[in-house]
């Protein structure tokens, strides 16, 4: 066990909050911060606090949970809050310990709830789209069970099963990607789908009774970007949910534009233009850091994640001035024309 043993001298000599654990939770070795953490008696600690094992067992590693220690347990620590995540590593696990003060636990339970809330509108958005792609299959499946049905409507609802498990594949691989499951993807995403499915996440902030519209102006040439249709919706519902939310409730109109950047080759350029109440000068520097907000009811990601998306894209989401409202834009990879297929070769 030579390996073990020089795990366990470095992590003793390590001045932060650390832990090595087995697979049951029986600790294998701490730094003393960890060990004055986790100690709950008069004795040192020999095993993970159960309710805190119970937490980590619950969720994925890498999940960051919340332990509070009980209040009579050693002094030592300066909170009783204590934030905690565990790694996979050889032979068991490798916990990470941090003491919260319950401002910076209220900020972590506001991330989870908008973790949580960016799964349900990506779930309903899968749900949609898989629900047709399905309903499409089962359509066609009857027509190839009716007897005496022509050759060519034969080959039709082969052909209508082929293109709707196609899709279907695409949007798995998209998922997958989206959560780093997979290889990463690129392939022709409509921009018009992608906001139609946006705005159908995003329903009841656009509802008529919102007084809160949308109108999308695509140029012709510039409908279709490369990359995962997941990743994009994504952009597009951060960038609309954040032009509501700022309208604090007054009427909104958000305008989507898409251009063709003719001198980059193919690339597309979208604008995200609303006419709320904008971004003061001086918040703007600050406008894509995380946790940064004007509102006492966000948690200042959207725009982070947005702008972290679109760089995984290959471009950089931007605040450009505007002399009403907010205008975002960013540049993304889109096929190349027919013209700049030409030039350049086919899109492999």
């Amino acid at each position: 066990m030579p390996n073990r043993e020089i795990d366990t001298r470095f992590i003793q000599r390590v001045d932060a909050p650390m832990a090595t654990v087995s697979l049951d939770g029986t600790l294998v070795a701490t730094t003393p911060r960890a060990r004055v953490l986790l100690t709950l008696g008069p004795e040192p600690p020999v095993r993970v606090p159960d309710d805190l094992w119970t937490q980590l067992e619950a969720n994925p590693p890498g999940t960051a949970v919340q332990w509070r220690r009980p209040r009579s347990s050693r002094p030592g620590a300066s909170s009783e809050l204590i934030g905690c995540s565990r790694y996979i590593a050889e032979d068991g696990y490798l916990l990470l310990l941090k003491e919260l003060t319950e401002q910076e636990a209220a900020r972590s339970h506001m991330l989870q709830r908008q973790r949580l809330a960016a799964i349900g509108r990506l779930v309903a958005s899968i749900a949609h789209d898989l629900r047709n792609t399905v309903s499409s299959i089962v359509y066609s499946a009857d027509l190839l069970g009716i007897e005496g049905l022509p050759a060519d409507s034969r080959a039709e609802a082969l052909g209508e099963i082929l293109d709707a498990s196609r899709r279907m594949q695409v949007t798995v691989d998209g998922l997958l990607d989206f959560a780093r499951l997979g290889p990463s993807i690129s392939v022709p995403v409509s921009l018009q789908d992608t906001l139609t499915r946006a705005q159908g996440v995003l329903r009841p902030s656009f509802a008529p009774e919102t007084d809160h519209f949308l109108s999308v102006e695509l140029a012709p040439d510039a409908q279709w970007v490369l990359g995962n249709t997941l990743v994009v919706e994504n952009v597009f519902v951060n960038l609309l949910l954040n032009a509501v939310q700022s309208s604090r409730g007054r009427a909104l109109t958000v305008v989507v534009r898409s251009e063709r950047l003719h001198d980059r080759g193919s690339w597309v350029r979208v604008h995200v233009e609303d006419d709320g109440p904008g971004v003061a000068r001086e918040d703007r520097a600050s406008i894509f850091e995380p946790f940064f907000t004007t509102r006492t009811d966000a948690t200042g990601m959207g725009l982070t994640n947005a702008a972290e998306a679109v760089e995984g894209l290959g471009g950089a989401l931007r605040l450009m001035d505007s002399p009403k409202g907010a205008h975002f834009e960013f540049d993304l990879p889109a096929p190349p024309t027919a013209d700049e297929g030409a030039s350049s070769g086919d899109l492999r």
